[in-house]
């Protein structure tokens, strides 16, 4: 007995010592991204409630998407993927509420944990948990295809909780600036028309947010014509598949402690 308890010393103190040795790489740098949902193609579905509403209207505005690691601390020699929704200025165009309301606040999209899934896919698959804007259960996957951000959730009220709303997400969003000014989900001569139309004039084909319709906004024109928006009905069939192929994987830290612990106490065993 008293040889078994100075292996499972042994192997604390092996454990502790590859946990607390200098890391090979630094913390690589959080990476951001700034996103604009596409009205025609993001919607949020309201159901249940006190009142029984049953609505369905869509989400405008902008948002950034974080992609970064978290440091694990001085117990585990590794970095912990993260992502995260940050400076969600959206509004869902509710009918009963002129001018809308606060996506994130109904949402909480900012308050979201997400992780990424290793899916066998050649792009990258997010799943966020926590709690919407009345407390409840909230999870989200969000797909990131190319210059593109789609995103399907829903909160889970749960048995009990009959008098809180029920949501439906199914978002689309594109990396800024996005050049269709005219809304028909095609970067074409008709968008270079309208810039042209505006131009020095107001904001309608300020692509570059400096404030005015100017030549540098013809730019973004120029490098997306004939771009168009993903196929929506693919981009549910590419996300569905993506999430069918997860597999699950420990983590590295978990391994070399467990390890350890397995070799020693195998040792300890062929021994006695």
């Amino acid at each position: 007995m008293k040889r078994f308890s100075w292996v499972v010393v042994l192997a604390v103190l092996v454990s502790s010592s590859l946990v607390s040795a200098p890391r090979a790489e630094a913390q690589p740098p959080d990476r951001l991204t700034s996103y604009r949902f596409l009205p025609r193609h993001s919607t949020l579905r309201q159901t249940g409630g006190f009142a029984g509403w049953e609505i369905e209207a869509p989400i405008y505005g902008t948002f950034d998407f974080i992609e970064g690691w978290r440091d694990l601390g001085p117990w585990l020699p590794a970095f912990e993927p993260y992502a995260e929704f940050a400076n969600v200025d959206a509004l869902w165009l509710h009918p009963a509420a002129f001018p809308g309301i606060d996506l994130d606040a109904t949402l909480n999209l900012s308050g979201l944990d997400g992780t990424p899934l290793p899916v066998g896919a050649p792009f990258d698959v997010y799943k966020f948990e926590g709690v919407e804007g009345q407390g409840q259960p909230m999870s989200l996957f969000a797909a990131k295809i190319g210059r593109w951000l789609y995103m399907r959730g829903e909160n889970e009220p749960g048995p009990g909780t009959a008098d809180f709303f029920e949501y439906d997400i199914r978002a689309l969003a594109r990396i800024r600036p996005f050049a269709d000014l005219d809304g028909n989900d095609l970067v074409n001569g008709a968008d270079i028309t309208m810039w042209r139309d505006h131009f020095g004039q107001d904001t309608v084909g300020d692509l570059d947010e400096d404030g005015s319709t100017a030549g540098s906004d013809f730019l973004a024109l120029q490098r997306q014509q004939g771009e168009a928006v993903p196929d929506m009905a693919v981009l549910d069939a590419t996300l569905a598949a993506a999430s069918a192929s997860i597999t699950a994987v420990p983590e590295p830290g978990t391994l070399v402690i467990a390890g350890v612990l397995l070799i020693l106490t195998g040792s300890y065993a062929r021994r006695r």
